[in-house]
């Protein structure tokens, strides 16, 4: 069964925790315009950002800016725990004269991605999360006054917190091993660099002296995606970037990002993001 990408529509904050208990492999890729902040409580998890692979660890914390193309997959077939949170900018905005000296939202576009915490950084970051959960499962009226004011708080809190940790790691010059087959890595650097061109398996393989077959099965099995989705992923990326300009038509967006049917477009679109790029369009007006 192939599920479709998760795509926005999450609110300005969003948190949740879940456990599963069996086998799973995140069928959705996931571009949206949220930043992500996921936290594995247990187990272990393959992670895949942008154009590279983790191992995340329990106690580890990972760090997804916006519009990154992002999905988790197993390593072996153990349980897991995993605690997600989803935030707009809108949603800090209001308390942004007071604290836009500390450039919060910074941490994002570090190199450290996913970070190895500490265990006093963990037992305190453990406890900001715990108590945005328990105030986002209330259901206390009077409480309701309040519970947006706390989140805003708690986030900003958590935020500082890691750019902090990641201001150690900046001092120790640590660096976080990642797991990607050589081959693979090159492969999909050149659909970062070449996404508006005809690209096809059959071209890649040929071009990096690999059977067609074979490289279907390893990109799979290394990024948890098949080749047409990442390629598919890339195109509709930056054609979000393109939409967002007014100059841009939808047929001109389609061939730069390297669709030669407007048709194919358009249905490519729907698929991942969940609407029309006609209505993605009108959406940014609004």
């Amino acid at each position: 069964m192939k599920g479709k990408p998760l795509i926005v529509p999450h609110p300005d904050f969003y948190i949740e925790n879940l456990t599963r208990t069996a086998e799973y492999n995140m069928y959705n890729y996931h571009i949206h315009q949220e930043f992500e902040i996921y936290y594995l409580v247990s187990g272990e998890r393959k992670y895949f950002i942008d154009n590279n692979i983790y191992t995340v660890q329990a106690g580890n914390l990972v760090l997804v800016d916006a519009n990154e193309i992002h999905k988790t997959g197993n390593i072996g077939k153990q349980s897991h725990e995993r605690t997600v949170i989803y935030f707009n900018y809108s949603f800090l905005k209001e308390l942004y004269p007071h604290i836009s000296n500390l450039n919060l939202l910074s941490c994002f576009q570090s190199k450290y991605r996913v970070l190895p915490l500490s265990l006093k950084y963990k037992h305190t970051i453990e406890n900001i999360l715990n108590k945005m959960l328990i105030i986002c499962k209330s259901e206390d009226y009077l409480k309701e006054l309040y519970k947006k004011f706390y989140l805003q708080l708690l986030l900003c809190e958590l935020l500082l917190l890691i750019n902090d940790f990641i201001d150690k790691l900046e001092e120790k010059e640590y660096h976080y091993s990642q797991l990607m087959h050589p081959k693979i890595t090159q492969i999909i650097q050149y659909i970062n660099d070449n996404y508006n061109k005809n690209i096809t398996l059959a071209e890649m393989a040929e071009r990096f002296y690999i059977s067609p077959s074979y490289l279907s099965k390893l990109f799979k099995d290394t990024t948890n995606f098949t080749f047409t989705e990442y390629l598919n992923s890339v195109r509709i990326k930056n054609a979000k970037e393109l939409l967002a300009k007014p100059s841009y038509r939808i047929i001109d967006v389609a061939q730069k990002v390297g669709f030669n049917n407007n048709t194919h477009f358009t249905r490519v679109f729907k698929d991942i993001t969940g609407m029309s790029p006609t209505n993605y369009k009108k959406l940014l007006k609004a």
